[in-house]
């Protein structure tokens, strides 16, 4: 692995970490919107609210994920989406176990667009 990729990978950690105890303790909502493509691939992004103190926090995860968990990263209308193919699964169910594995739990909350 090179430096750059090794220093991706650590800030994509340090991002995702960064909302550990939201999800753990049930304050943070996964946001997911999906735009669909042509054929089987679909278009996805990624973002998560949490509320601390009464307010909303909003953080951008699209990035993040697709460094740490190895999707496709691509770039449309002038911004990240995970580019995922497949046919008869729903990508957000995926996208939201795989980001509950990585913080050691069962489930999160998630939110389709």
């Amino acid at each position: 692995m090179t430096n750059t990729k090794k220093q991706d990978l650590e800030h994509a950690e340090a991002i995702l970490n960064r909302y550990a105890e939201d999800f753990k303790d049930g304050s943070a909502l996964l946001l997911i919107s999906q735009d669909y493509g042509k054929g089987l691939t679909d278009y996805l992004r990624v973002s998560v609210a949490s509320y601390k103190d009464g307010k909303v926090e909003a953080g951008y995860l699209t990035w993040a994920v697709a460094k740490v968990f190895g999707y496709s990263l691509r770039n449309r209308y002038g911004a990240h989406y995970l580019g995922i193919s497949g046919y008869g699964y729903s990508k957000a169910d995926e996208i939201a176990r795989t980001v509950a594995r990585f913080y050691g739990l069962d489930r999160v909350r998630y939110e389709l667009n």
